[in-house]
């Protein structure tokens, strides 16, 4: 878990300084791509970490007692691996969105590939 937060935290860092934007700046689908796509392993793992955090953020927000309405529903099988390549795959497709905010970005796609019924 360690070296996830680590990359993210390093990632997150690298993306906003080199936009001048302050630190909260929001990560494009554009710089999250370049991160899936690459050769490099500390890029794939920041990628990953990415892609698990909205996972994570979406089910505790969205489970429990707390109630809120679930934008896709995972399958119980599922790996971080697919849903990277469900990410990639809409972001390839909707090259024109790719300045928009990741996060809204890989909720639409996993929503589109993960429904809930």
């Amino acid at each position: 878990m360690a070296p996830y937060l680590i990359a993210g935290t390093v990632f997150v860092s690298a993306v906003a300084s080199s936009y001048s934007e302050p630190a909260h700046a929001k990560i494009s689908g554009r710089a999250l791509m370049e991160q899936c796509v690459s050769s490099l392993t500390v890029a794939q793992t920041v990628c990953n970490s990415y892609i698990e955090g909205l996972i994570e953020g979406h089910t505790l927000s969205t489970g429990g007692t707390m109630g809120k309405t679930k934008f896709f529903c995972m399958p119980p099988n599922a790996s971080t691996s697919k849903a990277r390549k469900i990410i990639v795959k809409y972001l390839k497709k909707n090259a024109a969105e790719l300045e928009r905010n990741a996060g809204e970005l890989v909720y639409q796609a996993l929503a589109d590939a993960w429904p809930c019924k």
